[in-house]
């Protein structure tokens, strides 16, 4: 692989990234769990940060474009959802949503460390030291914390078995956080 190679995967990586959590931040504005929708406002805006930053590395190591890659685009909404509207939903339903919102979340950020880590590996191999050391300290350390906040959440509320009224308690504390 060559270093364009790898640039051009971490950009598709990263674009499939921002959609994964504007679906996310979808999904949980139409359950109206609106911590978690601004949760996921906010990842989107880090991951669109990060993209700007690796296009700017790239463009400014290489003097070039990062190439277009193949993007995959997975629907994290139900299809059916879109023929309801949110007084549809009732209790059991969001419950369940929101465990496999979380666990998708989690395994995302679990996948695109060890993307990351993968391609980092492939930029040593290339002897690019300055570009792996770009993808180490920024990307994987980055994703390495997302990762960190979304598997104490999930185990938050696996512990409480997703019970509504604590998940409606803790959207306040999430919007709070997360309204910069």
């Amino acid at each position: 692989m060559t270093v364009e190679e790898v640039f051009a995967k971490i950009k598709a990586h990263q674009i499939e990234g921002t959609m994964f959590h504007d679906q996310m931040r979808q999904y949980f504005d139409f359950l109206n769990l609106h911590g978690f929708k601004r949760m996921h406002e906010h990842h989107f805006a880090d991951e669109t940060r990060a993209m700007v930053e690796v296009d700017s590395f790239y463009v400014n190591h290489e003097n070039k474009l990062i190439p277009k890659s193949e993007i995959n685009v997975t629907s994290q909404i139900p299809a059916n959802w879109y023929n309801y509207v949110r007084k549809d939903v009732d209790a059991t339903t969001k419950r369940r949503a929101v465990r496999d919102a979380m666990t998708k979340w989690v395994n995302w950020e679990n996948d695109t460390r060890q993307f990351y880590a993968q391609m980092y590996r492939e930029l040593l191999e290339l002897g690019e030291i300055d570009y792996a050391d770009f993808i180490g300290k920024k990307l994987i350390h980055d994703v390495s914390n997302e990762l960190k906040f979304a598997e104490r959440l999930f185990i938050e509320l696996e512990c409480c078995d997703y019970d509504m009224i604590y998940l409606t308690e803790i959207q306040d504390k999430y919007h709070k956080k997360f309204k910069d």
